[in-house]
């Protein structure tokens, strides 16, 4: 489970996001499990926790299953250039 946490003077470590995921390392496959849940800036957390991914699990196959409905995470996909099936 990724989680991004913002240490600030109010309140240090405010929990901002999650993302669960499934790792397999034998098959160097990773899954996304449901969404992206953050607490506000959508696609600055959807960025930081691709570039996390990106850097920890190259060469591992991704992959994230999102309804039709749920355009914000299609277009960030999008946006990066993932393969995205209709």
């Amino acid at each position: 489970m990724l989680v991004s946490v913002n240490g600030n003077v109010i309140n240090e470590n405010t929990l901002t996001a999650v993302l669960a995921l499934c790792v397999e390392p034998k098959e160097k496959y990773l899954e996304a499990v449901g969404r992206v849940f953050a607490h506000k800036d959508y696609r600055s957390v959807a960025m930081e926790f691709y570039k996390y991914i990106k850097y920890n699990y190259s060469g591992y196959q991704f992959d994230a299953a999102y309804p039709e409905e749920n355009k914000q995470t299609i277009d960030f996909m999008i946006s990066i250039g993932a393969r995205v099936l209709a």
